[in-house]
């Protein structure tokens, strides 16, 4: 008889999956994973020692999975990502706590997943993660533009302009709308006359 995770599921009232399988983690190699909360989990206090292996294997396999931190449905996939055979999963699963305890049926865009709220909110906060890095990344990016073009027009005799910060901001603005080279004297020149004179 299957076990109820294994069901195979479809009701369109199961929970959406929170996470896009468009969302990627190209870089993705490390996961924030709180021991003393695992120590001190009924999983793995309730949970024989080698299902507790097992458990710490389908939270890794989870994170390389699209979706990032969902599981397939199929007991076959799941057994093969773990190298055992279908009934061996089967027989760990009829254990009094199972390695699949907390996973759940979820829908993935149209396809149906399973999802442990630990995992995902794991997935949540390495994706969370990455974009404060990419926003970052960005804000030292600009600052670094602006620095830049302010020098330039120092260097190019134009000290007046280049101390009115807003004034640099909008050459900048005006230059990353309209110049798609280098920003050669030239350019950063006629961006200039541009901003002040309203053009």
């Amino acid at each position: 008889m299957a076990l109820p995770v294994f069901q195979v599921v479809t009701n369109d009232q199961l929970p959406i999956y929170p996470i896009d399988a468009a969302e990627r983690l190209q870089s993705h190699f490390f996961v924030e994973f709180h021991f003393r909360r695992w120590l001190n989990s009924e999983a793995r206090l309730l949970a024989d020692w080698d299902v507790r292996g097992v458990m710490v294997d389908l939270i890794m396999i989870s994170q390389d999975q699209t979706p990032v931190g969902t599981l397939p449905q199929n007991p076959k996939l799941i057994a093969t990502m773990l190298g055992m055979s279908v009934d061996q999963l089967h027989l760990f699963c009829a254990r009094d706590v199972s390695p699949l305890r907390g996973w759940v049926p979820c829908m993935a865009g149209d396809q149906v997943r399973l999802m442990h709220p630990v995992v995902t909110e794991m997935a949540e906060k390495a994706i969370g993660s990455r974009r404060d890095r990419e926003v970052e990344r960005q804000r030292r990016s600009a600052a670094k533009a602006l620095r830049d073009l302010g020098e330039r027009m120092v260097a190019m005799g134009m000290t007046r302009q280049a101390s009115d910060r807003t004034f640099v901001e909008r050459v900048d603005h005006w230059l990353t709308q309209n110049c798609t080279g280098n920003r050669t004297e030239a350019v950063i020149r006629e961006g200039v006359d541009a901003v002040a004179t309203g053009r």
